[in-house]
């Protein structure tokens, strides 16, 4: 019974371990494409608050 007590433990670490950077990788796409070469000096609260609007917009399809 004592081999068996974590059996499941590895299967789960795997799981919680084994992602792919795909998620990360399109936030910084996207942030290059919002900002192009001449804004990548801005704070990063001025970023987040782009990235916010822009999802947003995209989330309800229109702004007032």
């Amino acid at each position: 019974m004592a081999g068996r007590k974590y059996e499941s433990l590895s299967y789960m670490a795997k799981a919680a371990l084994s992602h792919s950077n795909a998620i990360p990788e399109r936030g910084f796409s996207v942030n290059n494409l919002l900002l192009g070469k001449e804004k990548l000096a801005l704070a990063e609260n001025t970023i987040v608050a782009q990235r916010v609007i822009k999802d947003s917009v995209q989330f309800f399809g229109i702004c007032h």
